[in-house]
């Protein structure tokens, strides 16, 4: 991830930011398989979550990308059910390769996507798989969409409800069994698809993760959200690296 250094008025020291610039805007929201490709189109890489995040606290980097948000990070995400676990609620895509995957079909298109899910991971629950780019691919395949991960991550503890929550380090996804850290390094955890009179997520998701940041400068704004379908319609943001 490349970085520059800028002073910060509010601290004497050093911080680093991520360099980001504006890939697509929000009014011009594209669904995740065409932004994926304008990327790649481009010859850059999709900002990933932690690195919005980072990146959006500098006032000079917010106003330079403000109008991608609500923005698709470059962040691919994959869950299940609450309370089962990946071996249970993951399916078998033998024309795909063996083992299981996290499948979703998004209802608007019909596409399926499948993320597989390593087999060490088969026992956990509550957790989220994730993938950054450049290390994951898209692979079509008639109706199939197939992320093809060369690493895959784990954050344990992924939360049911909508709240404040502590961000895993790694890629800034929010999690129960962080340490409580100040308000200006939490997440606002959304889950917008819960089901009328529920009040916590119920579904499966293979999507990249999205940030909406874009209308509060506060890093105590950030919001992070886990279930935009891939094909709804968002802004992006390109990362240098």
């Amino acid at each position: 991830m490349a970085t520059t250094v800028l002073r910060q008025r509010t601290t004497p020291r050093e911080i680093a930011v991520p360099k980001l610039s504006l890939l697509l805007r929000a009014d011009m929201g594209k669904p995740m398989e065409e932004t994926f490709a304008l990327a790649q189109e481009r010859g850059v890489e999709l900002a990933s979550l932690k690195s919005i995040g980072e990146g959006l606290k500098d006032l000079d980097t917010y106003h330079r990308v403000k109008m991608a948000c609500v923005c698709r990070s470059g962040t691919m995400v994959a869950y299940v059910e609450p309370g089962r676990t990946f071996g249970e609620a993951g399916e078998k895509a033998p024309e795909h390769g063996k083992g299981h995957f996290v499948a979703y079909i998004d209802p608007a298109t019909n596409h399926r996507y499948l993320f597989p899910i390593p087999e060490k991971h088969l026992g956990k629950m509550n957790a989220v798989l994730v993938a950054e780019r450049p290390s994951y691919s898209l692979e079509f395949r008639g109706n199939d969409r197939v992320v093809r991960p060369a690493r895959v991550g784990l954050v344990e503890g992924l939360p049911a409800t909508s709240w404040w929550y502590a961000a895993d380090p790694v890629h800034g996804i929010a999690s129960v069994f962080e340490p409580v850290t100040p308000l200006s390094e939490m997440v606002f955890l959304v889950w917008e698809k819960i089901p009328e009179g529920q009040n916590q997520r119920s579904g499966k998701m293979v999507t990249m993760a999205a940030s909406d940041h874009g209308k509060h400068p506060n890093p105590e704004r950030r919001r992070v959200i886990l279930d935009k379908p891939p094909s709804e319609r968002l802004g992006a943001i390109a990362e240098e690296v």
